[in-house]
């Protein structure tokens, strides 16, 4: 984000620092090489057109009061598509006005670290200003979502030609009705559009006020992508109109700022006064880009694009409106772990199934049953998601319509991207009975949907499965490092416990494992081992599949969504989960639900959010108490957990029962005097709970307790035999 209260100008070049600029070129500038405006060709067109006289007259007399696209709809109504495209095409492939040399505005924008580049014209003028850069020209007919996901990782430039380009005539768009239909038609071409200039400060260049508009209103999902994201930059000359009603309307629609060139001399041109900006722009960049030993105010390096990765960021903030049981929710999340703790029932699984379908992007539709549970209960059927990753704002909309429901996403996902890996995973983990595996390689090698899908759709996880499937083809191709590393992770979990190692591939292809001393099937382990396998041996697979083999992938960034964290978990195994997660995946964003002490203590106060229900409406907050270092017991009396006690119920009950007979036994009424059997009763629970209240942390402490204990009833009156004989059990069973 770029500081507030800064000048345009001072964002744009802090912007081309980062290298997160991205230019919308129009056809004003297009005229610094000698192409006609908008204006200018449909004003051609009209001329050359064999027109009917009503048709003429009717057009002449609307040209001034109407946009120029408005009067290219007009024309093709006129004389037909087909007829208008030919003469189009012809117009626009005669001689430039400015020969062939490349202008210097467009030398100088080839120079500058553009991100992407949209164009809002037909002619090659941008392509040719960024050929040195092999850019990705994307018009909306090709089927490039592979190629796509090298352009949302900054691993390609891309060039979005909105209407179409000249080589191509099939793919273009005459005015901004049928571009608004193709981007109708064309889901994925609109959202793609939108998610370049969401993540970046877009620079209009070459636009005025009235071909802003008329274009973004043709492109909805990149109009909202602009308002949520911003202001953006309009680069214009210093002129009254920038204040006027159009403009500031414009402005205010999708979060624009003007750049006023300043009339320094009126004899310069619109477009010679935009030209010369974008040289001298150059000229600056290219000054402060030599300079060995750059460094801002606070004396760190400037940024780059090299040290601010897309996906390599994190998921920042969560916003609910109407979801769940939740009104209104706002959660910033750190960098690292955010474990949620609550009772059943008050919304936690609720907030990461939101974000899990919030990710799958235009594909939550293939959920539109369980979205429609999502929506809250007493909202006017609309519910709202918004989900901020590196900077940018994912927004889902929905809407319940009867018995459907419509979902609106102005941008792709960073899943449908490719720039993130995400997993989510239910509560419910392990294989399925499944046994037909091959020696085909299954990998997936980009992100996708189905690796949250399963955390969106609830019941069992069975991706187990295709971990089997994964280890067979890693032995298949011979990649046993990977395998190796795998292995490893769980046996750092397991300790001096037990080992578990690789052991072979059978001739059925079943994976067989080294558990101790014993040759087991995969499939065979343990439930604990399996909810263990089925969220770690997944993250596993799927960084080696999305980053490659070497074992250095597990250091790569994810985001793990995780529901029960704890399930079917040994208690030590809950204790090394924090720390053996942290040490073989550093840079893994884990967001998870919880009911373990374990976990919890090993976390700092800002990693834990409660979620508690209190006067019928649900707060989430972050714990204000320390429990670092704390035993378990200690963690569950504390404020998060808030139980009174974690001894069991019927030690409660004996106390009780102790305490009303001690009240009745001091009251000084003589009908509430103790019976005989009471007096037993009493001395029976006495002696229980002096049992029973062992202080001490491990077995050692408590069998020095109790031998104390004996000592000093043997040989009293009060110490009958049956109760000697109850602590020499207790102690051997300690001892044992």
């Amino acid at each position: 984000m770029l500081e507030k209260g800064a000048t345009p100008l001072e964002r744009l070049e802090r912007a081309l620092d980062l290298e997160r600029v991205v230019l919308f070129a129009g056809s004003v500038l297009s005229e610094l090489a000698g192409h006609r405006t908008r204006g200018d060709q449909v004003l051609t067109l009209f001329k050359r057109l064999d027109l009917a006289p009503e048709a003429k007259a009717e057009i002449e007399e609307s040209w001034s009061g109407i946009p120029a696209g408005e009067v290219m709809e007009m024309l093709i109504s006129a004389c037909g598509r087909r007829e208008v495209l030919h003469s189009y095409i012809a117009m626009m492939n005669e001689p430039r006005l400015a020969g062939t040399k490349t202008p210097a505005p467009f030398r100088a924008l080839g120079e500058m670290p553009f991100r992407h580049a949209i164009s809002a014209t037909v002619d090659d003028l941008i392509e040719v200003a960024f050929k040195e850069r092999d850019p990705l020209i994307y018009d909306g007919t090709q089927s490039f979502e592979n190629e796509l996901s090298d352009v949302f990782a900054d691993r390609r430039m891309a060039i979005v030609k909105l209407y179409g380009c000249l080589a191509q005539a099939s793919s273009i768009r005459l005015d901004p009705r049928e571009l608004a239909k193709f981007c109708y038609e064309n889901a994925f071409f609109s959202k793609t559009v939108a998610s370049i200039v969401g993540s970046s400060t877009v620079l209009f260049a070459g636009m005025t006020w009235t071909s802003i508009d008329t274009t973004l209103e043709a492109m909805p999902d990149v109009g909202e992508a602009l308002r949520t994201s911003g202001p953006h930059i309009v680069l214009l000359r210093e002129d009254r109109s920038n204040r006027g009603l159009r403009a500031t309307s414009v402005m205010q629609k999708y979060n624009l700022d003007p750049l006023e060139i300043a009339r320094d001399d009126p004899r310069v041109g619109y477009n010679e006064g935009i030209g010369a900006f974008l040289v001298s722009l150059s000229r600056r960049w290219i000054s402060k880009r030599a300079m060995t030993d750059v460094i801002d105010q606070h004396g760190a390096t400037l940024p780059t694009a090299e040290n601010l990765k897309p996906g390599e960021g994190h998921l920042e903030r969560i916003c609910l409106k109407d979801i769940g049981p939740f009104a209104n929710l706002e959660l910033d999340l750190s960098a690292g772990w955010t474990v949620f703790l609550g009772d059943n029932g008050v919304g936690k699984s609720t907030i990461l199934r939101a974000v899990a379908l919030a990710l799958c992007g235009s594909d939550a539709s293939r959920f539109a049953d369980i979205a429609r549970k999502l929506i809250r209960s007493g909202s006017d059927g609309t519910g709202q998601i918004d989900l901020t990753i590196d900077g940018t704002v994912h927004r889902v909309d929905l809407r319940r319509m009867g018995s459907s429901i419509s979902f609106k996403a102005p941008t792709l996902s960073v899943i449908e991207q490719g720039t993130k890996l995400v997993l989510g995973f239910p509560a419910l983990r392990g294989g399925s009975t499944r046994s037909s595996l091959s020696q085909a390689p299954s990998a997936q090698s980009r992100p996708d949907v189905a690796d949250v899908a399963p955390l969106v759709q609830g019941g069992v996880d069975e991706r187990l499965d295709n971990l089997r499937q994964w280890i067979v083809d890693l032995e298949a191709r011979g990649k046993t490092a990977i395998r190796d590393a795998f292995f490893a992770v769980v046996t750092d979990f397991l300790k001096d416990q037990t080992s578990l190692r690789f052991g072979r591939i059978s001739d059925s292809l079943d994976v067989l494992v080294w558990a101790d001393d014993e040759l087991v099937p995969f499939d065979q382990l343990s439930q604990g081992m399996s909810s263990l396998l089925a969220w770690v041996g997944v993250l596993i697979q799927r960084m080696n599949e999305v980053y490659g083999d070497d074992p250095s992938s597990l250091e790569r960034p994810a985001l793990v969504i995780l529901d029960e964290l704890d399930a079917h978990l040994h208690p030590e195994w809950q204790r090394q989960l924090v720390p053996v997660i942290r040490r073989h995946f550093p840079n893994v964003q884990l967001i998870a639900t919880t009911h373990s002490p374990l976990v919890v203590s090993a976390l700092d106060m800002r990693s834990v959010l409660s979620v508690t229900r209190h006067r019928q409406q649900i707060e989430v907050r972050r714990a204000e108490e320390n429990l670092t270092g704390l035993r378990a017991d200690q963690v569950l009396t504390s404020e998060l957990f808030g139980l009174q006690s974690t001894r069991s119920v019927r030690y409660g009950e004996k106390t009780k029962t102790l305490d009303d007979l001690i009240r009745k036994e001091n009251s000084s009424a003589a009908a509430k005097q103790l019976t005989s059997e009471e007096l037993e009763l009493k001395a029976t629970l006495t002696s229980e709970l002096e049992f029973e209240t062992v202080l001490g942390e491990g077995p050692g402490e408590r069998a020095q307790y109790i031998l104390r204990l004996r000592e000093s009833l043997e040989g009293t009156d009060n110490a009958s035999m049956g109760a000697v004989a109850e602590f020499d059990h207790l102690l051997g069973g300690e001892e044992a």
